[in-house]
């Protein structure tokens, strides 16, 4: 039977049925999310992010109890730095198997700098392995006219939630003025920068990169890829010894 991480419970058990019935049986299910996994860096989403990153979840100054912003957050931004309002929701969209996400999701609603980045981590159960996204933020204004179509796409599926999410704060505020709404220039939304994808094994070093493909992505998302594995074929060959 396939290994699941973490817990897995009742509606996980038919995923889990699915994954056994489909998943190529020469590949040994012996790995679990945790300190020996190739990219785990802990169990904080913390953990995951090089910046500034401030959540404001649970902040009732900032976020209302239904979790959408109040005009507040916007009109009083850090210097430098974005809103997020959808979390991650629009970039998992478009990630293959983001359903089997095992690093921890990030808070819905931040102040993000624009240099920030987080990463997060993917298992595929039926090919056997396990892939790193690294995810820049952009303001909503930028990514519209990226030139890649997946940023753009993304973009698009964030302005859509924004749009109701802004509707509904209108209305909710009581004489507001309409120039206090944020503008899509206030807005950041996450896209992919690169990514990396490892064996589906235990590692040997805590928090190893056991990585056997890397594609860049900062300007030209998906164009440029580099494999490393002829300088990990010995790394590799230790990690699966665990």
């Amino acid at each position: 039977m396939a290994i699941l991480p973490k817990s897995v419970t009742g509606r996980e058990s038919l995923q889990l049925e699915v994954i056994e019935e489909n998943r190529d049986k020469s590949i040994p299910q012996i790995w679990k999310w945790g300190e020996y996994s190739p990219f785990y860096r802990g169990e904080r989403w913390q953990d995951y992010k090089s910046g500034n990153i401030r959540s404001l979840d649970g902040n009732l100054l900032y976020v209302r109890m239904d979790g959408t912003p109040r005009l507040y957050a916007f009109q009083n931004t850090p210097k430098n730095a974005y809103i997020v309002t959808n979390g991650l929701a629009t970039v998992l969209s478009n990630i293959p198997m983001s359903q089997n996400m095992v690093s921890p999701d990030l808070p819905t609603v931040l102040y993000v700098d624009k240099n920030a980045s987080y990463e997060i981590v993917v298992p595929n159960y039926n090919n056997g392995t396990i892939t790193r996204y690294n995810l820049k933020i952009k303001s909503l204004n930028n990514a519209l006219g990226d030139d890649n179509p997946i940023t753009q796409k993304i973009a698009q599926g964030a302005v859509q939630i924004l749009d109701a999410i802004f509707k509904s704060l209108i209305k909710s505020n009581i004489g507001a003025n309409l120039d206090v709404v944020p503008s899509l220039d206030d807005i950041g939304s996450w896209y992919i920068a690169s990514q990396e994808t490892a064996p589906l094994k235990p590692v040997n070093k805590k928090g190893a990169l056991d990585g056997i493909d890397m594609t860049l992505d900062d300007k030209s998302q998906g164009k440029s890829k580099f494999n490393f594995a002829p300088f990990l074929i010995g790394a590799l060959v230790l990690g699966s010894l665990l």
